[in-house]
């Protein structure tokens, strides 16, 4: 009869302790995330549907990215823009070679109008919408002046980042070539950068630079280029005369908003509501067309007024002698000559008189010249003498050969042989 007692457990067979139980644990966490390595993101779904979309991105409606998150749209323009870049090259759009925006503004503002959630994308703004500026305006052209060179936080960023630089100057190695070379490179920046009120307000580089004269002055003397300091001391200077025609005390708290109504004033004033390179764009595109039809306008007003602008000819007179000379007409006007040489010829044209007589003579010189120099042309017979030569009526004074010589010659043919004249 078979026993009730169970089978031994195997040899081999452990009891499982707490150690061995984390031990397992480690292995399969382990296990999981070799497996999670030997997958790259690539490989996934998500990113070959992204990779997919970012290379036909123009071909699809603007409508059918409603499904995507502000997220998922960043990824794919994110995706697009590293597929449009260069693999080697320099300078174009952003410095990679680029010469083409990753989108095309047209396209992407059909997006951003049917999803107005995509407008506030910081990375699209970034990656896109700045070659877009720089594709359609480009830097010192007509079309984008130098107050509209950047949205109105990065020239904040820009003048107070070139204001620290002269404190960064005075506290490195002055004698340093890189140092200067810097230096230079933000003071030209100053000095070339258009300034209102407002900038001046939000960067303080008023009183960066004022500072910097005053401890380099101080400090180091004569070691910093003169014509450096010259070139800050007159950006201080029209910085101040700006800000006094604009009615700002220089000394009081109090800012009253009255600014030069000029060019450059206005397109700062333009500036400070760009906050993003999609609005300068925007920006930038009407004051084109503005300036387009104010172009225009000008040009119609111009076209009308020809016909009651310009001056009208209302009595033709003949012209007198004097203009006759100046502008050397070939053709005199035909019965003026008599009565020209009538009167008396003024002392204004007596040398054209003189010259006139001299060229005539020597016309006259010339032409016995060539007369004389001419052989002497044979006299032709006339009909008369022709017809006395027939019939011996009058001796035309050449010799008669008379008789010859029978010359024989072969085949029965004779030649006569004419005698010397007489």
């Amino acid at each position: 009869m078979a026993s009730l007692n169970p089978a031994p457990p195997p040899q081999d067979a452990r009891p499982l302790t707490s150690s061995s139980v984390q031990q397992k644990k480690k292995f399969v966490v382990k296990s999981g995330a070799q497996i999670r390595m030997n997958h790259s993101p690539s490989d996934t779904l998500e990113a070959r549907c992204r990779s997919v979309v970012a290379a036909h991105l123009e071909r699809y409606p603007p409508e059918a990215f409603g499904l995507l998150s502000p997220i998922e749209w960043d990824s794919v323009v994110r995706e697009r823009n590293e597929k449009t870049t260069p693999s080697t090259g320099t300078g174009g759009l952003d410095g990679t070679g680029r010469l083409l925006p990753a989108i095309s503004d047209r396209f992407l503002t059909q997006v951003e109008a049917t999803h107005p959630h995509f407008a506030d994308s910081s990375e699209t703004d970034r990656l896109v919408w700045a070659d877009c500026v720089e594709y359609r305006f480009h830097s010192g052209g007509l079309t984008r002046p130098p107050a509209l060179q950047y949205p109105w936080p990065i020239l904040v960023n820009k003048v107070k980042r070139s204001g620290d630089a002269l404190f960064e100057f005075l506290k490195s190695d002055k004698s340093s070539d890189w140092d200067v070379t810097s230096l230079a490179r933000h003071v030209r920046m100053l000095s070339e950068s258009p300034m209102n009120v407002s900038l001046l307000q939000a960067t303080g580089v008023g009183k960066s630079v004022k500072k910097f004269l005053k401890t380099c002055t101080k400090e180091t003397g004569a070691s910093l280029d003169a014509n450096t300091v010259a070139k800050l001391e007159q950006t201080l200077q029209r910085w101040k005369d700006m800000a006094a025609h604009s009615g700002v005390q220089l000394n009081s708290s109090e800012v009253e908003a009255m600014e030069e109504d000029d060019l450059v004033q206005q397109d700062l004033r333009l500036a400070e509501s760009c906050q993003s390179w999609r609005e300068l764009f925007l920006v930038l595109k009407e004051r084109e067309e503005k300036r387009r039809a104010d172009q225009g306008r000008r040009m119609r007003e111009r076209r009308n007024s020809l016909a009651t602008g310009r001056a009208k000819v209302i009595k033709v007179r003949p012209a007198k002698m004097r203009h006759d000379n100046i502008l050397e007409r070939a053709e005199k006007r035909k019965g003026t000559a008599s009565f020209r040489s009538s009167t008396t010829t003024p002392a204004f044209s007596s040398g054209n008189a003189k010259m006139k007589a001299l060229k005539k003579e020597s016309r006259i010189a010339t032409t016995l010249q060539k007369s004389s120099a001419r052989p002497a042309a044979k006299k032709k017979d006339s009909f008369g003498a022709a017809v006395a030569f027939a019939t011996n009526t009058k001796p035309t004074g050449k010799s008669k050969r008379e008789g010859g010589e029978l010359v024989a010659l072969g085949g029965g043919k004779r030649m006569k042989i004419p005698a010397k004249p007489t």
